[in-house]
């Protein structure tokens, strides 16, 4: 029969082995958690809130996008020192509401006069001057630098004059057929109406071109053919 002592050890290895702890270590356990249900820990005592803004490091240096319901101050175009709070929307299209009520009335006078003074400069440089935003630009720029408050006809001839060779001109078939592909594309992309040009004239001419071309060749290729030279190859 074997000593109690060793019945004890063999049971303690036993639970041990079992539960991963010592006894002592399991009732030490057991006792503290009775001792936590019977003293609950009182619930916490709500206090001031705090906001706590989260931020996304990926996004540093990015500005956000504005809000479409955002105002923003822009100051009266007609110079008048009024100040408005308009969408962002608006003062990037510089619409009307850019300018104030007492000086929108004198702005749209003065916008009607421009568009009239336009109108008789493209009619006068007819087949000449192209009319096109990036040429629009190029005036206002050109009028602005010479203080012109009321520009008048001769004005914009003498712009045009100076400025002509940074326009977009008008083009005809025949320039588009003397394009390179290369810059067919870059005008393409600022000019879709390419200078008032019928593109689909162009393409007739370039290909009777390349008709008049090919029957030339096989005219002058026949009589050598004969004498076994291979020049038609040279035109494949």
């Amino acid at each position: 029969m074997r000593a109690p002592e060793r019945n004890r050890q063999d049971i303690i290895n036993f639970i041990v082995k079992r539960a991963g702890k010592a006894p002592d270590e399991i009732v030490q356990g057991m006792a503290i958690a009775a001792a936590e249900r019977a003293n609950p820990k009182p619930a916490p005592v709500p206090t001031d809130s705090v906001a706590v803004r989260i931020i996304d490091l990926s996004q540093q240096g990015k500005a956000p996008a504005p809000s479409p319901l955002a105002l923003y101050a822009h100051a009266c175009n007609g110079g008048c020192g009024v100040r408005l709070a308009l969408p962002l929307g608006e003062i990037e299209a510089n619409a009307k509401s850019c300018w104030c009520v007492n000086c929108l009335p004198k702005a749209q006078k003065r916008y009607d006069a421009g568009m009239a003074l336009k109108s008789s400069f493209v009619s006068k440089m007819a087949g000449v001057y192209y009319d096109h935003p990036q040429n629009d630009q190029i005036f206002n720029a050109e009028i602005q630098r010479r203080g012109l408050v009321n520009p008048t006809l001769g004005d914009l001839v003498e712009i045009f004059v100076e400025r002509k060779k940074d326009m977009l001109l008008p083009l005809t078939p025949a320039d588009l057929q003397a394009m390179s592909s290369t810059e067919l594309e870059a005008r393409t992309k600022i000019d879709p109406n390419l200078g008032g040009a019928d593109l689909t004239k162009a393409r007739e001419g370039q290909n009777r071109g390349e008709q008049i071309i090919h029957s030339t060749n096989e005219t002058r290729l026949r009589p050598f053919a004969d004498e076994g030279i291979s020049g038609r190859k040279g035109w494949v």
